[in-house]
């Protein structure tokens, strides 16, 4: 019997020397970090998974850097990004709209430009060569200006932000350019979206989509506290984030 026992203890020790378990897959770090630049610092959030194949920068909106647009950055990092999400309200997230419109309209557009500017630094610092940023609401217009301003951004996502129509200056971007936008947003017009999309063609830079999901206002991606979520927002939601995720492996790779 001890001979049994023996000889099946000695299988199962070559058995498992022959296969051994695999190793558990690493785990994206999050990291609470600063970004410096002249006379000031902002706070941000860097999700840096095993090994990044490419770099995003991700802008919150209206409400702040909240749950809904740390969940996005997670996703982003999830499938191989290093991502980089600055919190331009310095720890603040807004509880209703009204104070969401206080805390947009009192940021100063130098030191935000600052700070965008120093988040594209740190991630084009390594031997990342390709830069994308995506952002909602304000977010979502800080990022077309950023993509006007900086060459090295090679992809944009606005996702219901404000849209630049002027040809001349839309020319001086390199990114292609991505929008989302809900069909019952009044702040973002039909006839808005149709002037971007003419400027765009006219500056012959490349507008790899307007994709607009009637049913929605916007906001639908991130909505806040204070507004009920519809089931035709969480189905838009996910059909836009397909395409977000889509647009991204293009540009920046797979």
């Amino acid at each position: 019997m001890k001979r049994v026992l023996c000889l099946a203890v000695a299988v199962a020790c070559l058995s498992g020397c022959r296969n051994p378990a695999p190793a558990p897959a690493a785990e994206v770090r999050s990291d609470d970090v600063s970004l410096t630049f002249r006379n000031g610092e902002a706070r941000a959030v860097l999700f840096t998974p095993p090994q990044p194949r490419g770099a995003v920068l991700v802008l919150h909106g209206d409400y702040g850097l909240d749950d809904h647009v740390r969940k996005y950055a997670r996703k982003l990092a999830d499938d191989g990004y290093l991502v980089l999400a600055p919190d331009l309200y310095d720890g603040k997230v807004a509880r209703d709209v009204e104070e969401a419109h206080v805390l947009s309209r009192a940021l100063p557009d130098e030191r935000v430009k600052a700070v965008l500017k120093a988040a594209v630094d740190r991630l084009a610092a390594g031997k990342i060569e390709r830069v994308g940023v995506i952002g909602w609401d304000l977010g979502g217009g800080y990022a077309l200006d950023l993509a006007i301003d900086d060459p090295r951004v090679a992809a944009c996502v606005t996702c219901y932000g404000t849209l630049k129509t002027d040809a001349p200056q839309l020319r001086k971007m390199k990114a292609s350019v991505l929008g989302i936008f809900g069909g019952k947003d009044e702040g973002v017009t039909p006839e808005i979206r149709r002037d971007f999309a003419d400027a765009m063609k006219r500056a012959g830079r490349d507008l790899a989509g307007l994709c607009v999901y009637d049913e929605c206002d916007g906001g639908f991606m991130t909505p806040g506290p204070d507004r009920k979520t519809l089931p035709a927002d969480e189905a838009a939601a996910e059909a836009a984030w397909a395409r977000v995720a889509a647009f991204l492996r293009e540009k920046l790779g797979p």
